[in-house]
Parts: C-alpha cells; structure tokens; sequence
C-alpha cells in the first residue's frame, strides 16, 4: 500500500469524498482489504461509509463497479464513480461535478482536462444495468462515448486531478506547481 503525505493513497480520495457533498460513499475494497480496514478503522466507523469487499477484485475494474453500485443501486439515483488512486481529488472538485450535474439534464458526466476526459464519473440509474453487463479491466469509457448526446463535459484547469498513482515513481509524477488549462 502506497502511502503519500503521510496517507495511505486511498484515505486521501475517501477523506475528499466524506468530505464533499455526496449522500454516502462506498468503499470497495479487494486486495489486502483487511490491512486497509484495519489501518483506517477509524474512519471505518464514518456514518456516512459503506463498505463493500470485491471478492473478484482480479476480475479487473468492472468488478469494482459492480460491488460498489450493489451498495447503492436501489437507493440513489445516480452514483459517482471515483477511483482510488487519485490523490489529488479533493472535496471541492467533486462538489463541482457534483452541482454542474445535479443543475444538468445528462445522465452522464465526466470531467474534462484539454480534451481528455478523466475521473470521477457520474451515471444516473438509467445506465445501471448496463454497469452490471461490464466485465474484465473495464469501466464505463464505452457507455460513456457511445452515448455522447447524454454526456455533460466538465472543463476543469488542473491536470493533477488526473492523475493515478500505480506504483511509488507514479509519485514523482505530481508537482504541485502544474497546472493548466
């Protein structure tokens, strides 16, 4: 488990989430998922926190998606899908994403970094099912282009909420510095 700042790189995406004005947050959690629970038992306990434990996590992503949307699917209309290695997503960013969807009427949004789109994504409960059809390192980039006419595109001007960490030289990869537009 990669830690950054003086965190496990997972706490700083769940801190931002907790911390934002989502509904609940799913945890989903594969790999080594009693270290992590035991590591964050403190924010385990969050009322605001659902855990889910992905015991396919080596099928790939879509059985992230999967385990996680079982959390919400019946509850909330729309679920944002944030991924865990992106340290630097912070509250106000999926605030932003958060109210230019809600103030929309696309059933899909996705920020957007010059011309490249990123994470998180929002999907209404229209395309649920079509998330349970995902199988192998998969995540909803195909629902998402083939049906651009339901896609809101947020433009965001910082590259480094784009940014995954897969391995420890993955670090080296955020400047605080960079920015653009």
């Amino acid at each position: 488990m990669i830690r950054f700042k003086g965190k496990f790189l997972i706490e700083h995406v769940l801190d931002a989430a907790l911390n934002s004005e989502l509904g609940s947050v799913v945890l989903v959690l594969g790999y080594r998922y009693k270290t992590v629970l035991d590591a964050m038992a403190e924010k385990i306990r969050h009322p605001r926190l659902l855990v889910a434990i992905n015991g396919r996590y080596r099928s790939g992503l879509s059985s992230s998606i999967k385990a996680g949307l079982r959390k919400v699917q019946k509850k909330f209309p729309s679920a944002m899908f944030l991924l865990g290695d992106q340290p630097m997503v912070n509250n106000e960013y999926i605030n932003l994403l958060l109210n230019c969807f809600w103030a929309s009427e696309k059933s899909i949004c996705a920020p957007v970094f010059q011309g490249m789109r990123g994470n998180p994504v929002i999907l209404t409960s229209r395309w649920y099912d079509r998330l349970t059809t995902l199988s192998g390192d998969v995540g909803a980039r195909d629902i998402i282009a083939s049906n651009h006419q339901e896609l809101l595109e947020v433009c965001v001007y910082n590259q480094l909420l784009f940014i995954d960490i897969d391995t420890i030289s993955d670090l080296s990869a955020i400047d605080e510095g960079q920015s653009g537009c």
